[in-house]
């Protein structure tokens, strides 16, 4: 299981853009981390996801969940590492961070 979660840490991490942090939030400077659950059945698919801790910002929230049904489609199948044989459920977390911008030299 270790070896899956691994995977679909890498996954989201690699597939995760600036521009799934919203413009209002980033340039407000609300910053935040969600966690969500994602599922998948006995077959390996895919088949849910939601909020399971907020970020305390409905903007961050929102955003999140676009990044993980983007990421995760319904359906689709989970990577090599998740073919289990059996259901699992696993909680991931978004990072929504305002870096500063490189120092000049």
């Amino acid at each position: 299981m270790e070896a899956c979660v691994r995977s679909l840490a890498d996954l989201l991490r690699s597939h995760l853009t600036q521009a799934d942090y919203p413009e209002a939030a980033r340039k407000a400077g609300i910053q935040g981390m969600v966690w969500f659950a994602l599922t998948c059945n006995s077959e390996g698919l895919f088949e849910g996801s939601w909020a399971e801790r907020s970020s305390g910002s409905e903007l961050l929230d929102q955003a999140a969940q676009r990044a993980v049904d983007r990421i995760f489609p319904l359906g689709t199948s989970a990577p090599q590492q998740c073919q289990l044989g059996h259901g699992f459920s696993v909680s991931l977390p978004i990072v929504f961070r305002v870096l500063s911008p490189p120092r000049q030299r």
